[in-house]
């Protein structure tokens, strides 16, 4: 009974963890969105997106170049 909670607990927070990154990832900007930027701006940005293994510790840096 203990070891089936443990995994369903598991489960729930794996899915709600994959969940988040898909939500975090969704609103970085896109390649797409930034060549748009570049082409209109002549303004370059570049970033990295570096995200941790849990929540709490994401980073996101970037510059922008003209």
């Amino acid at each position: 009974m203990l070891t089936e909670s443990r995994e369903k607990y598991r489960a729930r927070v794996a899915d709600e963890l994959a969940m988040a990154k898909d939500v975090q990832q969704n609103i970085l900007p896109s390649a797409k969105h930034l060549r748009k930027i570049r082409e209109q701006t002549g303004i370059q940005i570049s970033s990295m997106c570096q995200p941790s293994s849990e929540l709490g510790g994401d980073f996101l840096g970037g510059a922008c170049l003209k």
